[in-house]
C-alpha cells in the first residue's frame, strides 16, 4: 500500500539530486512543456520559467562566490611560500647580525633552533609566529638589515587582512548556498504543481504522462559493477 508521505510529498524532489541536476531537469520539462503548443502546458511552463531564471542566477552567483573563495585562498598559500622560500636566506642574515645561532636574538626568532617550526606550522599557528617575528625584529631593528625589519613588522598585518578577506569569501560562499536553497524550493514546488497539472489531463496514462519529465536528469546513472556476462557454450 502507497505510504501518505509518498502520496503527497514533492514531485521530483530528491535530496541526492544537486541544484546543477535540478535546474537542467526544470529546464528541459520546460521544453517538454510548450512542446505541445496549447493549455494548460504553457503556462505551467511558465510558472515554472520564473523560478528557474531564479535558481540559475543564483548558481552562478554560487559558482563565483567558489572561484573568489578558491582566489583568495590561493593568495594565502603564495604569500606563505614566498615567505617559506626565503627562510633560509632570513635565518643566515639574523644569525650573522645577532652574532651567531647561538645569540639570545637568534634565539628569539628561532626558539626551536631553526625554520622548520614555521615551515611546518599549522594555519592557526601562523599569527602567533608572525608576531613573535614582529616583536623580534623591532627589538632588534638597530642590528638587522632596514628591509628585513620591514617586512617582518608588516607580516601580522598582511597575514591579518588575507585571513579576514578568505573568511569573508566563506562567509560569501554560505550566504550564496542558502540563496539557492531558497530558489530550490520554488523550482520543486513549480515542478510538482506542473507534474500534477500533467496528471490532470491525462489520468492514468502514465506513458504519456511520462513524456513531460526526463527523469534521469535528477539523478546520476549509477555505474554497474558486476563484470562482463560469462560465456555460454555453444
Amino acid at each position: 500500500m502507497q505510504s501518505i508521505e509518498n502520496t503527497f510529498k514533492l514531485l521530483f524532489n530528491d535530496e541526492k539530486t544537486t541544484d546543477e541536476r535540478k535546474a537542467a531537469f526544470a529546464r528541459d520539462m520546460v521544453a517538454r512543456l510548450l512542446r505541445p503548443g496549447r493549455e494548460p502546458f504553457s503556462s505551467l511552463a511558465r510558472k515554472i520559467e520564473g523560478p528557474l531564471a531564479v535558481l540559475e542566477m543564483e548558481i552562478g552567483q554560487g559558482d563565483s562566490s567558489l572561484q573568489r573563495q578558491k582566489s583568495h585562498t590561493r593568495n594565502a598559500h603564495a604569500f606563505l611560500k614566498s615567505f617559506h622560500d626565503g627562510l633560509a636566506a632570513d635565518e643566515l642574515a639574523i644569525a650573522g647580525a645577532l652574532g651567531g645561532y647561538d645569540s639570545n636574538g637568534y634565539q628569539e626568532f628561532f626558539p626551536g633552533g631553526g625554520i622548520s617550526e614555521y615551515k611546518e606550522a599549522p594555519l592557526s599557528e601562523v599569527p602567533r609566529l608572525f608576531l613573535r617575528l614582529s616583536t623580534a625584529a623591532q627589538e632588534y631593528s638597530a642590528q638587522l638589515p632596514a628591509a628585513l625589519v620591514q617586512r617582518y613588522t608588516a607580516y601580522p598585518e598582511q597575514w591579518k587582512a588575507l585571513s579576514e578577506t578568505t573568511s569573508q569569501s566563506r562567509k560569501d560562499r554560505k550566504e550564496d548556498l542558502n540563496d539557492v536553497s531558497d530558489a530550490r524550493r520554488a523550482v520543486d514546488l513549480a515542478c510538482h504543481v506542473a507534474g500534477h497539472g500533467v496528471a490532470m489531463e491525462y489520468p492514468g496514462d502514465v506513458e504519456r504522462c511520462k513524456e513531460f519529465v526526463n527523469l534521469s536528469l535528477l539523478l546520476p546513472v549509477p555505474h554497474s559493477t558486476a563484470g562482463p556476462a560469462p560465456a555460454t557454450a555453444g
